[in-house]
């Protein structure tokens, strides 16, 4: 059976952790261990791989990793990309989407890291990841529009997330309102969006994801169930990185284009709760109706016993059947 990863523990100490792991990160005791050779056993060394998530074993006085991870192709990457593709890696960072806030821009920029130590989800929750298992990902560029025109970027992301796995053969993926990719009904990929005004009418814009490819975390730690695109594909963490990023590229392309008339009327086809009844909890308080699907300020709308709502941010969940317990 398939078990998920729970690392929570190992990355509570964001700040202490970070250099002392990109410097193991580059160490040739790492890259022993990376190409499957046992090394002297330490505290130290221990508390380095349990911190990047890596399964290991003891033998003696020696460590070796349980199944060493393989490190992106990145001289591959760039060149499916193309010759002006601007691809930065790192093995560990605090986050990618920092990284590429922070940093000048000049065209679209796409950031990339083996391991995050602070990996941020929607509504500030953690990114799980262990090292060189996933992909984390952020895609910087500057958009012709205001921050107030951006509302929909992120559906229009992730529908164009599932457009891009549907054509890599990757069966039984949807989308959850707003931006959640699911597959067979569980979390595999997530988005986050991050912007900062150039001017009046030019924005900043920071496209953060992660895809849950070798591993995925504990229901406990995100709060819902969790699944891994490789138990539905044999893909390679590249091709779907290649994917990934010309997603990025096109929908936000599309978007400041079109905004979201191109996908309202298609969003049932990748809509994972069409027409079914769900809940939709909104800090303390519970909506709940039948899904009909999104207007085109990407609101979400509910027929419930009120009559047709929309709603603008919350947590839609399947309504749990009778007799079921929540």
């Amino acid at each position: 059976m398939d078990e998920p990863i729970n690392i929570a523990k190992q990355q509570g100490e964001s700040l202490d952790q970070l250099g002392d792991l990109a410097a193991f990160a580059e160490s040739p005791v790492f890259s022993a261990l990376l190409k499957g050779s046992a090394c002297q056993r330490s505290s130290e060394l221990e508390r380095c791989v349990e911190a990047l998530g890596l399964r290991h074993h003891i033998e003696g006085d020696l460590l070796r990793l349980t199944t060493p991870p393989t490190e992106l192709d990145i001289t591959w990457l760039r060149g499916q990309l193309g010759a002006g593709a601007k691809i930065h890696y790192d093995r560990v960072v605090d986050s990618t989407n920092r990284i590429a806030m922070e940093g000048s821009l000049t065209g679209t920029s796409c950031f990339i890291a083996e391991f995050q130590l602070g990996g941020r989800g929607r509504s500030g929750r953690k990114w799980i990841s262990p090292y060189g298992d996933n992909l984390s990902l952020s895609v910087a560029m500057v958009v012709d529009c205001s921050v107030a025109s951006l509302g929909g970027l992120s559906l229009a992301i992730g529908f164009g997330m599932v457009e891009a796995f549907r054509a890599q053969k990757v069966e039984g993926i949807y989308l959850k309102w707003p931006n959640d990719v699911l597959l067979s009904g569980k979390k595999t990929a997530g988005i986050l969006i991050e912007v900062d005004p150039v001017t009046a009418h030019r924005t900043k814009v920071v496209v953060g994801v992660g895809v849950n490819i070798g591993s995925f975390p504990h229901v406990d730690v995100i709060g819902q169930q969790a699944t891994r695109i490789g138990l539905a594909s044999t893909l390679s963490r590249e091709t779907i990185a290649l994917a990934t990023i010309r997603a990025i590229e096109r929908s936000a392309k599309r978007f400041v284009l079109q905004g979201l008339s191109p996908i309202v009327e298609r969003w049932r086809e990748v809509d994972a709760y069409q027409s079914q009844e769900v809940d939709l909890l909104i800090g303390e308080d519970r909506v709940s109706g039948t899904n009909v699907g999104i207007n085109h300020a990407g609101h979400l709308l509910i027929e419930t016993t009120s009559g047709l709502e929309e709603f603008s941010m919350g947590d839609v969940s399947l309504r749990p059947s009778v007799g079921e317990s929540e």
